[in-house]
């Protein structure tokens, strides 16, 4: 089995291209924390080539920033190639099957906004659903535990 679920920051904007065929490829880099410290105190992290198709990297390219926390699932790929001067190398990245933003928005039902280059949503795209946390009224009777 192979299945792969991380938690980290994304390193950049999502990179954009496109197959042959017209279906969207969505690439990144996300850095996820070790859960140890080191011998100074700090925590290092791994960083993880990602990419998605389609429906997922539409949705990364819309929703997702540099910097914001998501999840992502998938599974590990291996590919070997050869560089220009000869030398054999190897990438181990992730195929996102599933990706979702950890992060809070302000003003979740927004997508963040676009770099002038790339196309803009048109407003009868489905936007993710979700209601602003500080707007929900709760008393402590309302909470299971």
């Amino acid at each position: 089995m192979n299945n792969v679920t991380l938690i980290g920051n994304l390193c950049r904007d999502f990179e954009m291209r496109q197959t042959q065929s017209g279906t969207s490829i969505a690439s990144n880099t996300i850095a996820v924390k070790r859960d140890r410290k080191e011998a100074d105190g700090s925590y290092a992290s791994d960083f993880f080539d990602v990419y998605c198709f389609g429906t997922q990297a539409d949705y990364a390219i819309k929703w997702l920033r540099k910097g914001d926390k998501v999840c992502i699932a998938g599974s590990v790929h291996i590919r070997d190639f050869t560089m220009k001067n000869g030398a054999k190398g190897r990438a181990v990245e992730v195929s996102v099957t599933s990706i979702e933003n950890l992060s809070y928005k302000e003003d979740a039902n927004q997508p963040t906004e676009q770099p002038a280059q790339q196309e803009q949503p048109s407003s009868d795209e489905p936007q993710p659903q979700g209601e602003n946390l500080n707007d929900v009224d709760l008393s402590d009777d309302d909470l299971p535990f």
